[in-house]
């Protein structure tokens, strides 16, 4: 992922976890991790693992591509295509 996409996917999960109405310590306990951790996701400084991001949409209820979908779409204008080559890239990289 490039730093842009790490920093969007970021933003997304503090937009889910405050629509949610949880604490980063609330979501750590959750899934069983430090609040640190999730500080890191959220800042663009580390993205969570598979096992983390398949808990993540568990927990927020959405699927993966939705996550990344969503992510992606926070920074893009509305040109659909230069979106699409974004989303497929990201999922390639996975």
């Amino acid at each position: 992922m490039e730093n842009n996409q790490i920093k969007e996917l970021g933003n997304k999960l503090v937009e889910l976890r405050k629509n949610k109405g949880m604490t980063q310590t609330e979501l750590a306990e959750e899934m069983f991790i430090t609040h640190q951790a999730i500080s890191q996701w959220e800042n663009g400084l580390t993205i969570p693992d598979l096992g983390s991001l398949l808990k993540l949409c568990e927990i927020f209820n959405i699927t993966l591509n939705d996550l990344f979908y969503l992510s992606l779409a926070l920074g893009v204008s509305k040109n659909k295509k230069k979106l699409k080559k974004k989303y497929i890239k990201c999922l390639m990289t996975m």
